[in-house]
C-alpha cells in the first residue's frame, strides 16, 4: 500500500449524481464539512486536498476556496502555505454556536411579531398544528416552513447571520453527532 491510498479512504469519492448544487467551492465546503461534523475526519487531521480532488473530481482551486470559507467558520485550522487541519471543537462552542443562532432567530421571531400578517399568522399555526399532531409527515420539512416564514420578514443582514450560522453547523448535526 503506498502512501497516498491511507488518506484517500478518509475521502469517499461523491457519485455525480447526488452532488450538490452551487459553486464547485460551495460542493467542496459540503463535503468537507460533513466529514468534519460526522467525525469522519479527526480534530488535528491535517486535510489531504490532493484526495479531496480525486474524490470531487475538482482541481485544486476551489479546495482552497473552501478550505478558507471552512477556517473562517472555526471548523479548519488553515495556515498559510501549510496547509489545513481540522479544529478541534469543545462541546462550549457547539453550545455557544446555538445559544448566537437562538439570538439572532430571536430577534428574526420579534421583528415577525411586528409585521406579519393575519394570513401569516394563520399559516404558522397550521404549520404548528401539523407538526405537533402529525407523525406522516416530514417534520423537517414543517419546521423548514415555519421558520421560512419567520425569517424572511427579518432583515437583509439578520437572514444572512441565520444562514451563515445554520450552514456551518447544520441543524442536522446532532443528528449524526454521538454526545
Amino acid at each position: 500500500m503506498d502512501h497516498l491510498e491511507a488518506p484517500h479512504a478518509l475521502y469517499p469519492p461523491v457519485d455525480p449524481q447526488r452532488r450538490p448544487r452551487g459553486g464547485l467551492a460551495d460542493e467542496v465546503v459540503a463535503y468537507v464539512r460533513d466529514l468534519v461534523l460526522t467525525g469522519a475526519l479527526r480534530p488535528g487531521t491535517k486535510l489531504d486536498q490532493e484526495a479531496i480532488s480525486h474524490a470531487l473530481g475538482v482541481s485544486r482551486s476551489p479546495i482552497r476556496e473552501a478550505l478558507v470559507t471552512l477556517g473562517h467558520e472555526g471548523l479548519l485550522d488553515v495556515t498559510p502555505r501549510r496547509g489545513a487541519a481540522v479544529a478541534r471543537l469543545t462541546p462550549e462552542d457547539i453550545i455557544d454556536h446555538y445559544e448566537l443562532f437562538g439570538v439572532v432567530s430571536g430577534r428574526a421571531a420579534a421583528v415577525a411579531a411586528d409585521v406579519l400578517k393575519a394570513e401569516e399568522c394563520d399559516r404558522l399555526s397550521a404549520i404548528h398544528d401539523r407538526f405537533v399532531d402529525g407523525t406522516t409527515e416530514d417534520l423537517s420539512a414543517l419546521n423548514y416552513a415555519f421558520h421560512h416564514i419567520i425569517n424572511t420578514t427579518a432583515p437583509r443582514r439578520t437572514r444572512w447571520l441565520l444562514r451563515h450560522l445554520e450552514k456551518s453547523v447544520p441543524a442536522t448535526y446532532y443528528e449524526f453527532a454521538e454526545g
